[in-house]
């Protein structure tokens, strides 16, 4: 409610205040109240005198993760329940290069927020609130224009965002780096309303997916979904039946362990980072270096230095690059797509044969 964002936005701009006249982000997804809350918080930040601004459209998190280092700020708050059931909503804290807040920072403002800061607003809705925006689509784009060369694809599509902020951001990605149109699941777009699963980690949530009318003749070679707030990522790809197989966040990690190792010329060096409930299968196969940590994708993101090469989480959380420090379902989408093309030409196999 709006009493836990003030608080915790109090505590926050407390720890950093003297970071003010640096640049701090405010984003958003598409949940019940998620815009407000985020004008709520960037207010309440702006009259603590930062240099505020705030996304002019809703954003998914590997995103705000993004413009969080491209533009340079020293904070950021996303306003976020990610997959969880539509009635919750969450508060993510960002810190330098787009980073997931560690727990002796968040240990520290949650002790904040028990102290006597004055956290109240009451002229919030007596007043004209004016914000400085940045644009997530547009520094989306221009990221991808600079960070990744076209690529060939002969693989049809489909994506669902699974009712998140999803679409828009995959559109340009796909179009951008495979010039390539994708089917639609229309019952799937942005919505603050939603019943079933919204976690492409469950069967449950590909129901919806599964009812398309698909011609038979004509199904996707691969279907991807993300979360509401786009940084989990699983697909389906067509068997040889003309059927449909969906991959576990472990089946994901150990095939594209494969194909990096067998499409890379591996230095000892090479690393990837894995939680240490990730299966281990994927040090039995990668001929470099892998390294476990504990539960939590900013434990990966800290291990992210020039030899990183991939980063997995058995909860479908997965990163091939390192220009978002957090999960990243575009370097993902863009390997496993390459991945189905290159077992395609090779192999002549669909990928639940490789």
């Amino acid at each position: 409610n709006s009493k836990t964002i003030l608080k915790a936005t109090a505590a926050v701009g407390e720890y950093f205040k003297t970071y003010r006249h640096r640049a701090v982000l405010v984003g958003y997804d598409g949940r019940v109240l998620s815009s407000e809350y985020a004008q709520l918080t960037a207010y309440k930040l702006q009259r603590m005198g930062f240099n505020v601004m705030l996304s002019n459209r809703s954003v998914p998190t590997p995103v705000f993760s993004l413009c969080m280092s491209m533009l340079n700020a020293v904070f950021g708050i996303m306003i976020t329940a990610s997959h969880n059931p539509m009635q919750f909503n969450g508060y993510k804290l960002f810190i330098e290069d787009g980073k997931q807040a560690e727990a002796d920072v968040t240990d520290e403002i949650q002790r904040l927020m028990s102290s006597t800061l004055d956290y109240e607003l009451k002229d919030y809705e007596d007043v004209d609130r004016t914000f400085l925006y940045f644009g997530p689509l547009e520094i989306f784009k221009s990221y991808v224009s600079a960070s990744y060369k076209r690529a060939k694809n002969e693989m049809s599509l489909m994506y669902s965002p699974m009712y998140g902020v999803g679409e828009p951001y995959m559109a340009t990605f796909l179009e951008m780096v495979f010039g390539t149109n994708y089917m639609t699941v229309p019952e799937h777009r942005e919505s603050q309303v939603f019943l079933e699963s919204a976690n492409p980690e469950e069967p449950a949530a590909w129901e919806t997916i599964f009812k398309q009318p698909i011609d038979k003749e004509n199904k996707p070679d691969l279907i991807f979904a993300t979360d509401p707030d786009s940084d989990r990522i699983s697909f389906c790809a067509k068997t040889a039946n003309n059927d449909y197989i969906l991959f576990k966040g472990q089946e994901i990690a150990i095939m594209l362990t494969a194909y990096l190792a067998e499409t890379r010329n591996v230095e000892y060096k090479d690393t990837i980072v894995k939680s240490n409930v990730t299966t281990d299968v994927v040090e039995r196969i990668w001929p470099g270096m892998t390294v476990n940590v504990p539960v939590g994708f900013k434990n990966i993101a800290e291990k992210m230095d020039p030899h990183f090469i991939a980063g997995f989480e058995e909860s479908c959380g997965f990163n091939l690059r390192r220009d978002i420090l957090d999960k990243d379902p575009y370097s993902s989408i863009f390997e496993i797509i390459n991945m189905a093309n290159f077992v395609k030409k090779t192999y002549n196999v669909t990928l639940d044969e490789y």
